[in-house]
């Protein structure tokens, strides 16, 4: 996990789940957050993970939003770069 700016952070799903970050704070929703994109194609436009996990956010009333998907890396594990909403 890193600290962008103040109100900004740049994490892995992993660490999301691991840690029970953005509101997701319990194992069903750790699990339903990783099965959150498993069904859709590795090709999708980064715009549309970026809406899909907003909508998991809000539904959660998280206290962060998705503004941007960042990377992949070898293991799967996608990076991306959350604003804090309040």
């Amino acid at each position: 996990m890193s600290n962008v700016k103040k109100n900004e952070l740049i994490l892995t799903d992993w660490e999301i789940a691991e840690e029970y970050l953005l509101g997701i704070n319990n194992d069903e929703l750790v699990e339903e957050f990783l099965e959150l994109f498993s069904s859709y194609p590795d090709s999708m436009a980064d715009s549309k993970y970026v809406s899909m996990l907003n909508k998991f956010l809000k539904r959660i009333n998280g206290k962060y939003i998705c503004v941007e998907k960042l990377s992949v890396n070898e293991w799967d594990e996608i990076e991306w770069k959350f604003k804090y909403i309040g």
